[in-house]
């Protein structure tokens, strides 16, 4: 009879060990199925932050090249004007500078006995005359 309770002592041992494993497993089970859902919600968020960042990532990036193509309109039609105002000075300064040849040509062929200042009255008129606003002011002879 010995031998039968040494069998069933075992048996019974063998069940709670059995037992105590079997619980340690489905622990672990749960842990490691635990663990892995975190894993996957981490990576699911990153994902997601990425995804955001790219497109976030991509919006600037259009408005950046929507503002350097208004800039360089800007900047195209500035350079445009600029050449068209250089022109237009340009074209002032060669008709004063005829002007102030004709006058002193004049100025050549005065007969004797006439000066320049008797004629310098007339002639600062007719120059001043020929300016328009805007370079009268500049120059300090706003009327």
């Amino acid at each position: 009879m010995d031998f039968w309770r040494k069998a069933r002592s075992i048996a019974e041992d063998a069940t709670k060990s059995s037992q105590e494993l079997t619980k340690d497993a489905a622990k672990r089970s749960q842990e490691l199925t635990i663990g892995s859902s975190k894993i996957s919600d981490i990576v699911s968020e990153t994902a997601k932050r990425f995804k955001d960042i790219a497109s976030e990532a991509s919006k600037r990036s259009q408005e950046i090249t929507i503002g350097s193509s208004k800039l360089s309109d800007i900047l195209s039609e500035t350079a445009k004007r600029l050449k068209e105002i250089t022109a237009e000075k340009s074209k002032r300064a060669y008709q004063i500078k005829t002007q102030v040849i004709k006058r002193a040509d004049q100025i050549k062929s005065l007969p004797e006995g006439i000066t320049p200042s008797s004629l310098l009255a007339r002639t600062v008129p007719a120059v001043e005359s020929q300016l328009d606003d805007k370079e009268k002011s500049s120059r300090g002879l706003v009327l």
